[in-house]
């Protein structure tokens, strides 16, 4: 299952050429005083996920070898898969067959590809949390995403949600990068997206409908454009919407999606047991729509899912998102909250967060891809800008009220995860 074969030896000399490809890409992203911090981070990175491997694969795979029933159903459909590598149920499956015929049918060869996807991410978020928190410059977010140990763990296993965390940053830092630089980025934003896309439907989409709405605002003459011009403009843009939805839902598309959410929620209430928590924070029809704040608030402190098979994230899982719960609510508080603050690129990470919050209430797997993301709107609430207009990190500076304040809620919020973990283990 993890056999080690020059085939392994290959895909790890093409993943360190496609690394090197992908810095040399991204590095020019950066001032010259920030790429030796970044390049610091991404090769700390890989360190502190070396070391994981090496405890997991000496101690902790025996025990536990797969994350969750998905990872588990990759790896057998890709191993019976090499006759027909082109057929599976999504991109990630048709993906991971390849990579079995290619470089030998060994689990280790897919997690060897998810090892480098996850320190790669180190560059899109430490240039989003450039962007976001440009005054402090200390890449604190980045440094969260590089050592806290639920990042670290899941990359160790072959879920697909490490690459599409990868393409999704990517994506997003190319949209602020096309938003700030003015620099012409369209073919490789296409491109990632496309790839964000076929990893998580919707997401590639979502990324570049945000690009559209930001063209659009800047064709108006941004803010100061004239009112009238621009609500003529938007009753055209909804207009545009409402008759492409039309359309849309005439077409064996429409009904096919619709046919497989139908099964989805079907199987997902099969799993929930009525009168249960996960049944009361589900939401079943419209009126139900009350629950989305406390979706939003459970479907974070969830290890991961319902499933009660003795899966690694039942059991250790609780423990290693320790340090990201507390901060995870607090990110997405804040990023709710200060939306308008932080522009329409927020609305890659606020819309599918709801999503998936509320139709993958028994799987908090599904929204893995952007808690990165969320870290960044953490940092950004956490390190109050002081008089001079630089970021103090909280916990460093307890002088003001303000300061008091954010790191009394912050203790609450470590104390309610640490009931939470007692009431559940």
């Amino acid at each position: 299952m993890f056999d080690l074969s020059w085939g392994t030896l290959w895909l790890m000399l093409l993943c360190i050429v496609i690394s090197i490809m992908y810095r040399g890409y991204v590095t020019p992203f950066f001032e010259k005083s920030d790429r030796k911090r970044v390049d610091s981070i991404f090769f700390a990175a890989i360190a502190v996920r070396v070391i994981w491997y090496l405890i997991y694969f000496a101690f902790i795979v025996d025990s536990y070898p797969f994350m969750i029933t998905d990872d588990y159903n990759y790896y057998f459909r890709a191993v019976v898969a090499s006759a027909s590598p082109s057929l599976g149920r999504n991109s990630y499956q048709i993906f991971l067959n390849y990579l079995y015929l290619f470089f030998g049918a060994s689990s280790f060869n897919g997690r060897l590809v998810n090892f480098f996807a996850s320190v790669l991410c180190v560059y899109p978020i430490a240039y989003i949390d450039r962007a976001i928190n440009y005054q402090s410059g200390k890449f604190t977010a980045t440094k969260m995403y590089c050592c806290f140990p639920f990042m670290i763990t899941i990359c160790s296993f072959e879920i697909k949600d490490i690459l599409s965390m990868f393409f999704f940053t990517t994506s997003c830092m190319i949209l602020m990068a096309l938003q700030r630089e003015k620099k012409n980025r369209i073919i490789s934003f296409v491109f990632f997206c496309i790839m964000s896309e076929l990893v998580r439907s919707g997401m590639g989409l979502l990324v570049l409908g945000v690009y559209g709405c930001t063209i659009f605002h800047q064709k108006l003459g941004g803010t100061s454009a004239h009112k009238g011009k621009k609500t003529f403009a938007y009753v055209c843009v909804i207009t545009l919407i409402l008759v492409m939805v039309v359309v849309l839902m005439s077409t064996e598309y429409y009904s096919d999606t619709m046919s497989l959410l139908g099964q989805y929620t079907a199987g997902r209430d099969k799993s929930i047991s009525s009168g249960s928590l996960f049944d009361f924070l589900t939401i079943h029809n419209i009126n139900e729509i009350w629950k989305v704040p406390l979706d939003l608030l459970f479907y974070i402190m969830l290890p991961n899912s319902s499933e009660h098979v003795g899966r690694f994230m039942l059991d250790f899982g609780v423990y290693f998102r320790w340090f990201d719960v507390p901060v995870t609510i607090l990110g997405v508080y804040w990023m709710i909250r200060k939306c308008k603050k932080f522009g329409l690129y927020s609305l890659c990470v606020i819309v599918p967060y709801v999503y998936l919050a509320c139709f993958q209430i028994i799987t908090f797997r599904e929204v893995i891809f952007i808690v990165p993301l969320i870290y960044i709107f953490a940092v950004n609430y956490l390190c109050p800008e002081d008089d001079q207009g630089s970021h103090t990190l909280t916990m460093v500076k307890l002088g003001s009220r303000k300061v008091n304040y954010r790191a009394a809620i912050l203790i609450a919020m470590y104390c309610v995860w640490f009931a939470f973990v007692l009431l559940r283990v």
